[in-house]
């Protein structure tokens, strides 16, 4: 008849506490610096109305243009440009000047051009 192998299990229920307050304590200190990078973040997103959206299937606006309802929108700050120097530099940026077509956008320009 074959033998039984038993295995002690009194090493495996030893503990360490230093090494469990340590891992405790660490756990701890980052739980914590993550919970203040989520609200940091979580204010930041609320308090600014000019973060780019990550719309679904919307294409990345290029460099310094805004994404707001799936359209990219660039703000001039020259306020001494005419309408058709204006239109030239939208054909210049490969787009066209914008007409508003709605209150909805007209809402979301009033919006951006603060930003």
């Amino acid at each position: 008849m074959g033998r039984g192998i038993c295995r002690s299990l009194a090493l495996a229920k030893r503990q360490n506490p230093q090494c469990h307050a340590l891992a405790l304590r660490i756990s701890g200190a980052l739980n914590v610096v993550l919970l203040l990078a989520v609200i940091a973040l979580s204010v930041f997103a609320l308090l600014s109305p000019c973060l780019t959206e990550n719309g679904s299937g919307a294409q990345p606006c290029p460099m310094n243009w805004l994404l707001k309802k799936g359209k990219c929108y660039y703000i001039s700050r020259d306020t001494e440009r005419s309408w058709s120097r204006s239109r030239e530099d939208c054909a210049e940026r490969d787009s066209q000047l914008l007409v508003i077509q709605d209150q909805e956008e007209k809402d979301i320009l009033e919006v951006l051009s603060k930003c």
